[in-house]
């Protein structure tokens, strides 16, 4: 078994809370200092993972199975063996029992039906139920290799069901979604950037550090003269800022939108600036991530301005034709989509562009109590809900104004080529 309070160099002590660990600082910290240093020999790989089972049994093919299938498997082979009959492969439950059991786990993988449905209508919604669907398909996979080895090693002792075994890929998944590390950290220039190279890994203890924006870090790979990952390449965390002695240490998992946060971590943040909003056109393949101050809405733009496109409509007119299709778009988005019909006039008062900020938070409490008046929600649930119809509402009204700016820019332009316009509409004459 692995211990981890001597195999890791940390001048901070992780204390369990109702999240799982945190990272809390023994004494003062400068700044430019090394918080957490683990060996390479405690990284858990995809490969680690595959040799692991195969070293337990060699009855099933593994070569179909994706790296997510490999690690949540290996870490629910953790739980499957009780503590005195388990294999020497399974070194990690030391680190597994920091984590957050399954009913303490707040991703959308956990929520109640109650829960699910607040969110109906939501980005969320939609990929919650892709997930599930992915997960149920993998572990219907896995499931016949936890079975043979249950029965093979007699370890099943009737306390274990097929379902908790379920509850336990869910929850390896969930700790995968929200502490695995791109590969590419292990790279001679560590990297959090994502590639198609890349695959998942755990750095047990380092994944303590909870997330805070903007928060300073760097990490630094240490290496011997070998020129490959060995045992003795060590995986540090370098936090650029200083810290008083209690205070928690942060680490910063990089600019993520609250869609993000909700569905991978099980958390989000207030106001948060990288909030985004995925549109897509009816018919089309292409979606469209917006952001705050109508970001990244060009593109959208650009779409549209060719959905409607003819040879014979001057360009102001096309832009018009534009302008009205999406605001049309957007109304929809609101009536049907985040107010599913209810409460009429406040999202008739979103479409107003002008609308303050404050006003926007009062609007997402608003709309999170009418969503789960009905409802059993928990408290952590539902300040995921308001915060996250908050970014949504903001980044609406900003694209109601990009629509309205567009829309005055195409008739300023009909004006000076001397076009006019019947009974104030949007249609001219020649």
């Amino acid at each position: 078994m692995i211990d981890i309070v001597t195999t890791i160099e940390q001048p901070y002590v992780s204390q369990s809370g109702e999240s799982g660990c945190s990272a809390i600082a023994q004494a003062n910290l400068p700044p430019d200092v090394s918080v957490a240093t683990i060996p390479a020999s405690l990284v858990v790989t995809p490969s680690l993972a595959r040799g692991a089972i195969y070293s337990l049994t060699s009855s099933h093919s593994l070569e179909s199975w994706s790296e997510r299938q490999l690690i949540c498997t290996y870490i629910c082979l953790h739980w499957l063996y009780p503590d005195e009959n388990r294999p020497a492969c399974l070194r990690y439950k030391p680190y597994l029992d920091c984590l957050p059991s399954f009913g303490k786990l707040t991703t959308p993988m956990q929520f109640s039906e109650d829960e699910l449905r607040a969110f109906a209508g939501t980005n969320i919604h939609g990929a919650v139920l892709d997930r599930r669907k992915q997960l149920k398909l993998e572990w219907e996979t896995c499931q016949p290799l936890m079975q043979q080895l249950s029965l093979s090693a007699r370890i099943n002792d009737g306390n274990q069901s097929y379902s908790q075994w379920e509850n336990w890929y869910y929850s390896s998944a969930t700790y995968l979604s929200s502490r695995a590390f791109p590969s590419s950290l292990l790279d001679r220039t560590p990297s959090l950037e994502s590639s198609p190279t890349n695959y998942p890994i755990l750095l047990p203890v380092l994944d303590s550090l909870n997330h805070r924006r903007a928060q300073p870090v760097s990490w630094v790979i240490g290496r011997s003269s070998e020129p490959e990952v060995s045992t003795e390449t060590t995986i540090s965390i370098v936090s650029h800022d200083a810290f008083n002695e209690g205070q928690e240490i942060y680490n910063n998992y990089g600019p993520k939108p609250n869609s993000e946060l909700i569905l991978g971590y099980g958390f989000s943040l207030p106001n948060n600036p990288d909030d985004t909003i995925v549109l897509q056109l009816g018919g089309s393949a292409k979606k469209h991530e917006v952001g705050r101050n109508a970001r990244g809405a060009e593109t959208l733009w650009e779409e549209m301005l060719e959905a409607v496109r003819t040879e014979e409509t001057p360009a102001f007119q096309t832009e018009l034709d534009a302008a009205d299709f999406l605001q049309e778009m957007l109304q929809m988005k609101l009536s049907k989509g985040l107010f599913q019909d209810s409460e009429p006039q406040l999202a008739l008062q979103i479409s107003n562009s002008s609308i303050e900020r404050g006003t926007i938070g009062s609007m997402a409490l608003r709309l999170t109590e009418f969503r789960v008046s009905s409802l059993d929600v928990r408290p952590a649930t539902r300040q995921m809900l308001e915060h996250y119809m908050e970014g949504q509402i903001d980044i609406l009204i900003s694209l109601m104004g990009f629509a309205q700016r567009k829309e005055e820019l195409a008739l300023a332009t009909a004006k000076s080529l001397g076009a006019e316009f019947l009974d104030g509409e949007e249609e001219w004459e020649d």
